[in-house]
């Protein structure tokens, strides 16, 4: 299988204080920027659990799947596939704002 027709970045963007908040900022990116597919872990303020954000398309869903370990960085990052074309700044912009 050949798979230039498509990309991927990695995007850290520090602990988070809603999920909800998150979730319609990357709905908005998946719409505006070809994005396909996105898949992470993420720390979430006055939690110690980490959450689990897994989408394909615009199915976008999130959980809490075990506590952090005590030597695991608590660190939020999501892996961001898609079109070949998609525009990283842009992306990277409308999750971050």
């Amino acid at each position: 299988h050949e798979h230039d027709d498509f990309d991927s970045f990695v995007l850290e963007i520090g602990e988070i204080t809603s999920p909800n908040a998150l979730i319609a900022k990357l709905e908005k990116a998946i719409a505006a920027e070809g994005i396909l597919r996105v898949k992470g872990f993420l720390t979430v303020k006055d939690k110690d659990m980490r959450l689990v954000l897994q989408g394909v398309g615009s199915r976008l869903q999130h959980y809490f799947d075990r506590e952090w370990a005590a030597d695991e960085p608590r660190v939020s990052k999501l892996v961001i596939i898609g079109e070949h074309d998609m525009d990283q700044a842009a992306i990277t912009n409308m999750i971050l704002a």
